[in-house]
């Protein structure tokens, strides 16, 4: 599936340098109501049985799931063999049904991420996470482009939101962002080392689509509308992440 650039440049004057101080309780004064949605550290639950003290049973529905796999790989759906997992893991640990989710566990995100978050939320919405750009239609705090809703949230959460929800969504729209400038960190620091470089590199495929525009100084139209040079947008996005140092 195509994706989309993230959004198209803020409209001209939208937000030229909002305050840095987007703490989502100390929101900029274009959001003073918004309030940052904390990831939540969670452990996993640990269970009550030891592997020592795992019982033949289990090696014999182990051995017989294993068997009903190999004979009956037509019958056997994905769904299925879940459950039949999850049924293992309840026989063996005791554990309740509702402490055995297969979702995607939350990440601990990286200090750099949540910097780099906090710069572009700031720069894309000021902090709005209800903020819907007139030209584009793209959405919330990172202002991120519809058509991309739908495939980002099915990577970063689990479950494919719509539009609607993922407005609706503060937390949502956090965790996406999170996953989303994860990767691009990522495929960033496989080019380049120095930090402020990766910093600009990320912003401009955010802005842009393309990664390699981090340094493109001419200027952006959409629809007619001006909007800065991705250049200058890296920029931007780059001193609000080195005042947060």
């Amino acid at each position: 599936m195509t994706e989309f650039p993230t959004r198209q440049p803020p409209s001209a004057g939208q937000h030229p340098d909002p305050p840095i101080d987007v703490e989502f309780g100390h929101a900029s004064s274009s959001s003073p109501q918004q309030s940052e949605m904390q990831q939540p550290s969670l452990s996993p639950a640990q269970p009550a049985t030891s592997a020592k003290n795992l019982s033949p049973l289990f090696h014999f529905l182990l051995c017989w799931l294993a068997l009903l796999v190999l004979t009956n790989p037509r019958i056997i759906t994905p769904a299925a063999l879940v459950g039949y997992a999850q049924s293992l893991v309840r026989i063996v640990y005791r554990l309740p049904l509702s402490q055995l989710s297969w979702q995607r566990p939350p990440a601990v995100t990286d200090s750099r991420i949540i910097r780099l978050r906090r710069a572009i939320i700031g720069q894309e919405s000021g902090a709005n996470y209800r903020a819907v750009n007139p030209h584009s239609g793209a959405l919330g705090y990172g202002q991120v482009m519809p058509a991309n809703v739908p495939v980002w949230t099915q990577q970063a959460l689990g479950r494919s939101l719509t539009s609607q929800q993922f407005l609706n969504d503060p937390d949502a729209q956090i965790a996406t962002i999170d996953y989303k400038l994860q990767q691009y960190w990522r495929e960033a620091q496989a080019v380049t080392s120095k930090e402020d470089e990766i910093v600009r590199r990320v912003a401009s495929k955010w802005y842009s689509g393309n990664p390699r525009l981090w340094n493109n100084t001419r200027p952006q139209f959409y629809k007619g509308h001006p909007y800065p040079s991705i250049a200058n947008y890296t920029y931007s996005v780059l001193r609000r992440y080195r005042r947060q140092s």
